[in-house]
């Protein structure tokens, strides 16, 4: 192609360099699924309703995960929307890293998904560390709430709360290793 272009289209091979001169820049691998695209994850990836079918014709997977904080997204985002109502739908478990004080998941954006979705099990991981009490105190409005125990058990105190405040059948232990390590505390 390239010499057609310098004998026949000098134009188009010059057009054809800015081109690929720009795509070096700005073109780069989804971090799903590797093909080429301009955003961090291609739209392939972002469509729900592949997304979606995926799960339906897999039986393996038993629910949905959100990592708000990572990729600066709050939980409510409508782009969680079709997920939401998914879970809501077929009564499956959310799990949502939750923070204290975090802009994307914490307590009132928790809040806002529950009271909109009331089928679902939303399951609060790391217990809205930091902002245990405000946890507590959304999780007597809505009994779809559940405290993942991640990270919160390296202070004193902390799962005695949830105890305490009643909820200990809404408590769930899970791991984040090899990522976390109570060792490290």
């Amino acid at each position: 192609m390239a010499f057609h272009l310098l004998q026949h289209d000098r134009e188009g091979a010059l057009a054809l360099s800015r081109a690929l001169g720009e795509a070096v820049g700005t073109v780069h691998h989804c971090a799903r699924c590797h093909t080429f695209t301009e955003a961090e994850v291609c739209s392939t990836c972002l469509d729900p309703e592949r997304d979606l079918r995926t799960v339906e014709e897999n039986p393996a997977y038993i629910g949905f995960r959100f990592l708000c904080d990572y990729y600066h997204t709050p939980l409510e985002d409508p782009r969680h929307t079709p997920y939401f109502g998914y879970a809501n739908a077929h009564k499956m478990p959310v799990l949502c890293h939750t923070w204290g004080g975090s802009p994307y998941d914490g307590v009132e954006n928790v809040s806002r998904v529950l009271d909109k979705y009331h089928d679902l099990s939303l399951i609060a991981g790391h217990s809205f560390r930091g902002n245990e009490d405000n946890g507590v105190k959304i999780a007597q409005k809505y009994d779809n709430l559940y405290f993942e125990m991640t990270a919160v058990l390296s202070a004193a105190g902390r799962l005695e709360k949830f105890i305490d405040a009643g909820f200990s059948k809404r408590i769930v232990f899970g791991v984040d290793a090899p990522w976390f390590s109570y060792d490290s505390y």
